[in-house]
């Protein structure tokens, strides 16, 4: 959507509310960030989701999108920024997650892209969140990682460039054989209970079908 497109919709949309939206150079629409549509307030996702002026007149909500978002940063606690910004790693057995048995999912703390879900997580006896693989492939990216005198394959989210731990080859073996041990402080959990009301609903089902 271009920013002439933008301003139509603002004029036909916003009903004295306010619409924003960022463009670039080419005047190509990067960010939408609509507070209110026709004059009645939508369910917003966070940051995370855009809409489509050019769909019908009630709104469709579009596929959120994830990203490195500034104002997540500069909400992170000094653990989550050394963690996540500056490929820290926090204390084994006092960290937020390592023994939750909640079934929900797991987001990055920055971007909020699913990472990895209750029902792949076990207990490895390390003191970090461990999974066996992770929910979403595509939001997860793997590089080697040389630091402390050691190669290991660190694991980071694709959208959100976070740090979130490493990956290593003694989980269980019946499950792939892989160990994800990822930071409590990289992650958000987020409740099977609260996945609608978060957004994340398409996700439910999942436990759901475990469930039944």
């Amino acid at each position: 959507m271009t920013y002439q497109q933008f301003e139509s919709a603002k004029g036909q949309w916003n009903g004295g509310k306010t619409l924003h939206a960022d463009f670039d150079v080419n005047e190509t629409l990067i960010d939408p960030r609509i507070d209110c549509a026709k004059g009645k307030v939508e369910t917003i996702v966070a940051d995370f989701c855009d809409w489509d002026f050019n769909a019908e007149q009630n709104g469709v909500r579009r596929m959120p999108t994830y990203r490195k978002n500034p104002e997540a940063i500069s909400k992170l606690t000094p653990e989550q920024y050394r963690v996540t910004q500056t490929d820290g790693t926090e204390r084994p057995f006092a960290n937020e997650y390592w023994d939750n048995k909640e079934p929900g999912l797991y987001v990055d703390v920055v971007s909020g892209e699913p990472l990895f879900a209750s029902f792949d997580k076990f207990d490895s006896g390390t003191g970090w969140p461990s999974f066996t693989r992770p929910l979403e492939a595509a939001n997860v990216a793997e590089n080697v990682d040389s630091s402390h005198g050691m190669t290991r394959t660190e694991v980071r989210s694709k959208h959100g460039d976070s740090h979130l731990g490493h990956v290593f080859p003694d989980g269980p073996r019946d499950e792939g054989g892989l160990r994800y041990c990822i930071n409590s402080a990289s992650l958000r959990f987020i409740h099977r209970d609260q996945l609608e009301s978060e957004g994340y609903g398409k996700y439910s089902t999942l436990f759901s079908k475990l469930e039944a």
